[in-house]
């Protein structure tokens, strides 16, 4: 008869983290389309490191003309459908080597107005497992300029807008936990 001492435990571990980026001179940001793009420097947060990304589109149909609006005013509800519109993508850019990083996150332009926090734009809650080969996700139709650069909104107050992510990293691993002793039997 022979003891073995075996013992492995799935360990998961949260790291959260927020990236904050603040866009100085906004104005300075001449969108051209098809598209030309601003990302962020990289930033840490929740142990690994991203970008930010915000990308000026225009929602077109499948035969490349523009989709008539619903409507004229965005701001009678911020989350209307930006058909036709020129409106602008949000998106986080995962700069790590993890084969698998399994991440719940929410991008947000921040209301800059006195005691109006709470009416920031914000997507919703958006899981995701980021990896190599799998870097970037986000939402091309967030915001509609036009709603945007109207400083009477607060999402761009004296040319800076800011932009934040809200990030949860989940990792499963396995360690050694406390020995216990199974008996095996020769026969």
């Amino acid at each position: 008869m022979s003891a073995c001492d075996i013992c492995i435990t799935e360990v998961a571990s949260e790291m959260k983290g927020q990236l904050r980026w603040e866009i100085r001179r906004w104005s300075k940001f001449r969108p051209a389309y098809p598209s030309t793009s601003l990302k962020s420097y990289s930033m840490k947060a929740a142990g690994h490191q991203w970008m930010l990304e915000v990308e000026p589109v225009r929602l077109q149909n499948a035969s490349g003309l523009d989709i008539l609006s619903e409507t004229d005013d965005d701001s009678a509800n911020p989350k209307a459908t930006f058909k036709g519109r020129e409106c602008f993508g949000l998106y986080l850019h995962y700069n790590g080597g993890s084969s698998g990083l399994q991440t719940k996150f929410v991008l947000r332009v921040v209301n800059q107005l006195p005691n109006k926090f709470r009416e920031s734009l914000e997507d919703a809650v958006t899981d995701f497992t980021f990896s190599t080969s799998h870097t970037v996700m986000g939402k091309s139709a967030f915001m509609s300029i036009k709603l945007l650069v109207d400083e009477n909104n607060g999402f761009k107050k004296n040319d800076c807008v800011i932009i934040e992510a809200d990030i949860t990293t989940y990792t499963t691993g396995y360690a050694p936990g406390p020995s216990r002793s199974l008996n095996l039997i020769e026969k």
